[in-house]
């Protein structure tokens, strides 16, 4: 019996062994991973849920404020009341509508279509006065049966108990699919408020509603509901038996006043996609268990005859005092493939040794390059944050500006094939970084002034802008006072200095930090939440190109002053 023969049945033992731990660990992978997957699954529908739900709220907030303002600033106010008192003794119910129709003119937009109000005299409802103003599709006329049915609706429900009060209730039109928001007026003028002058509403553009909620369709099984006062805000109904039961997830919360909203991800949904998911994952499942058994088998015995080989080679290569590549076989493309892959390993170390020879030589070009293109990344990301909070405040042609600041300032901090720039460069280059703190902390005041020609003179980039950054970030740390920037040219000699208020100086051995600051070596006391760092490095690169510059932190009164100091070469 040769070799190969007594050796078979091991082989074909290994073989099946081989199989059945793939198929067991596989199982245990897909289990694995199913379940990792659903948590994974919900977990991000939880933070979808709650993102989608929180930009809807906010919308319900912002369109539920904006008509109780309205509401409260046309309907509890003096000037209607004295309007009304008029028409009582006599006058027609002219001067009210032209006072309605002006505040509808105020406050008319997508959300608000029309206001009206009914006045109340001698204990009764005007039927047959009441003003109103808004888009030309909808009437308040008591003779028509749609207005009728509306009108009667809104006294009945405000002469309930819980509207007396004044409180805004909702009333929904059928016929002309609108939100009434109303609300029983009492009289300011009397101390104890217990004189009701009529009924005020604003006319809301349903659609408006339906819209935002719409904003939920982004996720595949997702619902919401609103409800004003108890009430559902879009005229369906709400499923509080079931919401536990068929909702994976809930966010609720409470807005202004009277609201509460619901977001949910529905199980049916969300069951349905990770069945979907699990019979994706099944066949491919198969389909590789399918491949490994077919193609292990055939690779099994070709394999074994070119181990020995390798692991001979191996040692052989261990044994040399440098790495060497190892020959193919003949016939074996797995063994071959590790082959191929040894090989380029040591093809790319030794590549790679030569190539970190050649990084060495570049590196203090690498550090002077890195001096210029230090970007506070959280400056940048809080100026978008600004930016983006002026667009939703609707604030645009400030968030533009912005925006052209922050591009100009990353334009100019990011060009890293320039290391000099003109000192105006330099200035204008500060005041921008001014101009976006100022967006942020407008309780800063700055001012600067230029002494001399300064266009013509070539500095280091990135000298004057730390200096105002280092009394933003370390002088005024309740972001409340004032920064001064004077640069004066001489004949001989440029000086800069940012001065800036601080509530108190004894905090800095200024004395101590000069020395450290010129001698380039910074302890821990000065090198955290300090002045030093940013000074140590503007002086690092004046040096560079001004053999005698200075850089000097001193204090004076309730104010520090941080100077540069630069003697200008003989032309």
């Amino acid at each position: 019996m040769n070799t190969k023969e007594k050796h078979m049945p091991f082989r074909r033992r290994e073989y099946f062994i081989t199989v059945c731990c793939f198929l067991v660990l596989l199982t245990i992978l897909l289990a694995v991973f199913l379940l990792v997957s659903r948590a994974t699954r919900l977990e991000s529908l939880e933070n979808d849920v709650d993102s989608v739900s929180g930009s809807m709220v906010a919308a319900f907030t912002r369109y539920i404020e904006e008509v109780n303002k309205a509401s409260k600033n046309v309907f509890i106010n003096e000037t209607l009341f004295n309007l009304q008192d008029a028409y009582q003794k006599g006058n027609d119910a002219e001067g009210m509508y032209d006072y309605v129709s002006k505040q509808f003119e105020t406050y008319n937009s997508s959300l608000i279509v029309g206001m009206g109000y009914i006045p109340l005299a001698d204990d009764r409802h005007m039927l047959d006065d009441i003003v109103y103003s808004g888009i030309k599709t909808i009437s308040f006329n008591y003779s028509t049966p749609n207005s009728k049915r509306l009108i009667d609706g809104i006294i009945e429900k405000g002469m309930s108990q819980d509207y007396k009060t004044g409180k805004m209730y909702l009333v929904y039109s059928d016929e002309w699919d609108l939100h009434i928001f109303a609300r029983v007026v009492r009289d300011i003028r009397i101390d104890s408020f217990d004189a009701v002058r009529g009924v005020g509403f604003v006319v809301v553009n349903s659609a408006i509603f339906r819209q935002q909620r719409n904003v939920g369709n982004v996720i595949d099984g997702y619902s919401s509901y609103v409800l004003f006062d108890g009430e559902s805000l879009l005229n369906d109904r709400f499923p509080t038996e079931n919401l536990d039961k068929d909702a994976y997830y809930v966010y609720k919360t409470s807005f202004s006043q009277y609201c509460v909203f619901y977001g949910f991800y529905q199980k049916a949904a969300f069951l349905k996609k990770q069945m979907a998911d699990s019979a994706i994952i099944l066949i491919a499942v198969a389909v590789v268990i399918l491949l490994f058994t077919i193609s292990y088998k055939q690779i099994h015995d070709k394999s074994n005859r070119s181990f020995a080989y390798l692991i001979s080679q191996f040692r052989k290569s261990g044994d040399k005092s440098l790495l060497v590549n190892i020959e193919p076989t003949e016939d074996d493309e797995g063994v071959n493939k590790v082959i191929e892959t040894y090989n380029e390993m040591v093809n790319n170390y030794i590549a790679e040794k030569t190539k970190n020879e050649s990084l060495q030589k570049k590196n203090d070009q690498i550090e002077q390059q890195s001096l210029y293109q230090q970007i506070n990344k959280h400056f940048i990301i809080n100026m978008l944050s600004v930016a983006h909070s002026l667009i939703l405040l609707g604030k645009r042609e400030e968030a533009n500006e912005c925006l052209e600041n922050i591009a100009d300032f990353l334009r100019y901090t990011l060009s890293i094939n320039v290391t000099d720039a003109t000192l105006k460069e330099e200035v204008d280059f500060a005041i921008l970084y001014v101009k976006l703190q100022q967006v942020r902390f407008p309780n800063v005041s700055f001012a600067y002034d230029l002494e001399g020609e300064i266009d013509g003179i070539v500095v280091p980039k990135s000298i004057v802008q730390p200096l105002i950054e280092n009394a933003y970030v370390h002088g005024l740390k309740n972001k409340h006072g004032y920064i001064q920037l004077k640069v004066c040219k001489t004949e001989k000699q440029v000086k800069i200095s940012v001065t800036n208020s601080v509530e108190s100086t004894q905090e800095y051995d200024f004395a101590q930090l000069n020395k450290s600051i010129a001698e380039g070596d910074l302890d821990e006391a000065y090198n955290n939440d300090s002045h030093g760092v940013a000074l140590k490095n503007i002086l690092r690169r004046l040096l560079l190109k001004f053999e005698t510059a200075q850089v000097v932190l001193r204090a004076e009164d309730c104010k520090t002053i941080a100077e540069v100091h630069i003697c200008l070469p003989d032309m």
